[in-house]
């Protein structure tokens, strides 16, 4: 949308009498002292290589192509390059707030707060340069990058999300109009071990090895010894679950019908299972107390997904913004567009 600006009313009519000619030698004047400075030349590149202008601040086709390259396949499917632009544009729009209320995250304090971000990671240098090469970005781009985030997300905190509130009756109301959502199906913990050798025979003999010298104590050793379900050693091989889960229907069978406290051996599509029934747990319906945290979460972002437009909407109308980029999906579908009219005339 752009911002209307409104030409004010001479206070003295014979300031409509000057001179047509003296006006247009000024003119001249102030485009030859352009053209000298380069100004037409540097604006026509700008332009030339601008997908957007908010304010004085440009969006370029470049940024708008590198964003949109390194976008996960996923949202490239829901999202198109133009669509991007808007998200570039509302991005530009609270920055540009965010500074207006001296809230912009820079210097030592973005180089600081990117360094943690790295250390929360446990990101090695070779490993950030990894990252940061993957994503065509320099360490310094970065930092700027992850400073221009944290600003905006402040910017909305203190601008947006802390002004949306929830009630306590709100919560209560939720949770006695939605009795389904906290229904818990019984379910069952178990820890197991997998073994798969190079025959079933020598799998099942392996197993019942194990299951022999077995102890409560012991048991998460053989899980790092000689399971082969390696994305549940560090967890010594436990699952939660409920009948309705995922998981290998004959796996689910066995961990349940086994009496809390046991163990046995039990085959699957994946090999030979010992499966320790550590505990079951009865289907229940959670109380207020231990879900209203959540409920009040779930009711504040609903809050916010509706009030959000309105709250963006009443900003960009104070900003000049210019798009000049044009999706190529758009300009052949006006092209085709045209053809069709032609073949129709």
């Amino acid at each position: 949308m752009a911002k209307k600006t409104h030409a004010s009313k001479p206070e003295n009519d014979d300031a409509l009498h000057i001179s047509k000619n003296l006006i247009l030698g000024i003119l001249v004047v102030i485009c030859i002292i352009l053209l000298i400075g380069g100004y037409f030349g540097s604006q026509w590149m700008e332009r030339k290589n601008a997908a957007a202008f908010v304010n004085d601040e440009v969006i370029t086709l470049a940024e708008l192509d590198k964003v949109y390259d390194s976008t996960p396949l996923e949202y490239k499917l829901q999202l198109t390059k133009r669509q991007m632009l808007d998200k570039l544009i509302e991005n530009e729009i609270l920055y540009q707030e965010a500074q207006k209320e001296g809230i912009a995250l820079s210097g030592a304090a973005a180089e600081e707060a990117f360094a943690g971000f790295v250390a929360k990671n446990n990101l090695n240098e070779m490993q950030l340069q990894t990252m940061l090469d993957t994503q065509g970005v320099t360490k310094k781009e970065a930092i700027e990058n992850y400073a221009r985030q944290l600003t905006i997300q402040k910017y909305l905190d203190e601008r947006f999300f802390n002004t949306l509130t929830v009630s306590d009756e709100d919560i209560k109301k939720y949770y006695e109009n939605n009795p389904n959502y906290f229904k818990i199906d019984e379910q069952v913990t178990v820890r197991h071990i997998l073994i798969t050798d190079a025959t079933k025979e020598e799998s099942k003999a392996h197993a019942q090895k194990i299951l022999s010298a077995l102890t409560d104590v012991n048991f998460c050793d053989y899980v790092r010894t000689d399971s082969k379900d390696k994305a549940s050693v560090e967890k010594c091989g436990e699952y939660t679950f409920s009948r309705k889960d995922s998981y290998d229907e004959t796996f689910k069978t066995f961990s349940f019908n086994q009496a809390n406290g046991k163990r046995g051996i039990v085959e699957t599509k994946f090999g030979y299972h010992i499966i320790w029934t550590v505990k079951k747990t009865p289907a229940r319906t959670l109380t207020l107390e231990e879900t209203q945290d959540k409920i009040k979460k779930y009711l504040l972002d609903q809050k916010a997904q509706d009030a959000y437009e309105a709250f963006y909407n009443a900003l960009a109308d104070d900003y000049t913004i210019e798009i000049l980029y044009e999706d190529t999906a758009t300009q052949n579908a006006d092209e085709s567009g045209k053809a069709s009219d032609s073949a129709a005339i």
